[in-house]
């Protein structure tokens, strides 16, 4: 995971909102801290968005996603979609202004490359870039498939190994979030 030029981590409490963790490297001292930095995340999503979480086998994909889902007030309470490939979150009712709110959609694109099939055409027989106008895409192991979906994307890089490394009885992770462009997207065409 790359640092700031300066090596500044910063804990999630120093957050006053979801852009000040773009491009920082946040440490989640707990489970509980993971969520809220998900959350922060998912208050600042807006159909259309795609996130791409990244970690290794146990690093708190899910854990991250579930306060995500809490950002976004989306319903029903998120787990792997290991099993089923993607789960669809519904929104809650509009809010106050009377906005819809985007659905959520969690995907687990491990299992699409596990088909046997080539990994695109399962992607493509989910329809997400049809429902993408409607929802947010959040993709675990998604790395080289999903950011076809959008011309930018959000990339969440879980590092738990670290924090281990300096205590082995931690639940600690560094995350950081970065907004990206897909590979060959012109980005002065937004």
């Amino acid at each position: 995971m790359g640092e700031p030029a300066d090596g500044v981590v910063v804990a999630v409490d120093e957050l006053s909102g979801g852009a000040d963790l773009l491009g920082a490297t946040v440490l989640c001292d707990s489970v509980a801290e993971t969520q809220q930095l998900g959350e922060l995340l998912g208050e600042m999503l807006v159909a259309g968005d795609v996130v791409l979480l990244h970690g290794p086998l146990g690093a708190g994909k899910t854990t991250l996603t579930g306060g995500l889902a809490r950002g976004m007030g989306v319903l029903g309470r998120v787990t792997s979609p290991t099993f089923t490939i993607a789960r669809v979150h519904k929104p809650q009712a509009a809010g106050n202004e009377g906005h819809a709110r985007p659905a959520l959609i969690h995907v687990d694109a491990y299992r699409l490359r596990e088909t046997g099939e080539d990994p695109m055409d399962v992607l493509e027989s989910l329809d997400l870039d049809w429902q993408l106008p409607d929802s947010v895409v959040v993709a675990e192991w998604g790395d080289g498939m999903m950011e076809q979906l959008a011309p930018e994307y959000y990339y969440v890089d879980i590092d738990r190994e670290r924090a281990v490394k300096e205590n082995p009885e931690s639940e600690a992770r560094y995350i950081r979030v970065e907004k990206r462009h897909a590979t060959g997207a012109n980005p002065d065409s937004d």
